[in-house]
Order: C-alpha cells, then structure tokens, then sequence
C-alpha cells in the first residue's frame, strides 16, 4: 500500500512537471513562431544598407562589327561558306578581346545597323547567328555605305575614347564615296 501511495505521489510530480513542462513549451512554440514569421516578412522586405547610387563613366572599347551579306560572301571557298567562316571568327575574337560594347551592322548594297551596342555579348551573339545573307542581301556591296552607318552609330554612342571598327568583307567593292567616308573617319 505504501509503494502504492509513492507511486501516485510520484505520478502526481510527474503530472506537474509535464505540464510545465508543456506550458513552458507551447510557449517557446508560439515566440519561435513570431520570430520565424518576422524574419520572413524582413526577407520580403529586402532591407538594403550602405548603398549609394554612383555614376560610373566607362571608358572601354566599342568594337563595332561590320559585316558583308552580298551574293559574293555564299562562296563555298572557305567551309562551309564566307558568310559561316566570318561568323565563326567574329565569335573567337569576341572571346579572346574585352570590350565594354559591341555592335552589329550588316551591309550589301546598302547598310543597317543589326544590333545596337550592347554590353551583352549573349544578344549580340544571338543576332549574329541569325543572320541569313539570302533574305536581306542585294548582291552588291559598298562599303562607304557600311563606314558612314558606323560613323553614325558612333555619333549616337556619345564621347568614348576607344572606337573600333572591324570591317569583314570579301573585298569587292562598288561604292561611289569611298575616300570621302574614309576621310570623315578619320
């Protein structure tokens, strides 16, 4: 009978600490829970500390492509044709030279500006690949057309110290105003 007493004394302690024990829990449950959820509605939040807008004059390079789209640049000479062997090197040098911007301009007879400069070589390069010389080429080339539409988009692109130009063509010309563009170039 005596054990029989211990126990319920024991069971009656045993009761009590359980239950402080719960209450004490449910209530490190409940501030976890607002901590959790405050810090949650902080990350919404996104707090940003220390940050000041500064403006950055870049003095890169713009390197702006041109490139021929005449009947002439289908030539199987080079594999598989002119137009795919530029567009391969124009790739490998964009790889290897570290310009700020790049462009694109395309040329037969006459001359349009493919892709703007750009700082994302990933959409200069989804441009280059879809060029197709047979949808929008004329036959011809002139090239004082291709240098006066880059003097042009270098006008637009503001005062930068370093402009450069690469020309990709198969040397067939028929421009009427070569020396003239060249020499607004220069």
């Amino acid at each position: 009978y005596q054990a029989l007493g211990s126990f319920a004394k024991l069971a009656r302690v045993h009761t009590k600490l359980l239950h402080l024990l719960g209450k004490k829990r449910s209530i490190t449950k409940a501030v976890l829970m607002c901590l959790a959820l405050g810090a949650i509605f902080l990350a919404i939040l996104r707090p940003q500390w220390g940050r000041k807008e500064q403006q950055v004059m870049q003095e890169g390079r713009d390197l702006l492509v041109l490139l021929d789209i005449s009947g002439s640049m289908r030539a199987q000479d080079l594999k598989p044709n002119r137009i795919s062997f530029a567009k391969l090197k124009i790739r490998t040098l964009l790889q290897q030279l570290t310009c700020e911007r790049v462009g694109l301009i395309l040329f037969s007879g006459t001359a349009f500006l493919q892709c703007p400069m750009t700082s994302d070589q990933g959409a200069f390069l989804m441009f280059l690949e879809n060029v197709d010389p047979e949808v929008i080429s004329s036959g011809t080339t002139a090239l004082d057309q291709a240098l006066q539409k880059a003097l042009d988009t270098f006008k637009q692109a503001g005062e930068r110290k370093h402009k450069l130009v690469l020309l990709l063509t198969d040397g067939e010309d028929f421009s009427s105003n070569l020396d003239g563009v060249k020499k607004q170039a220069s």
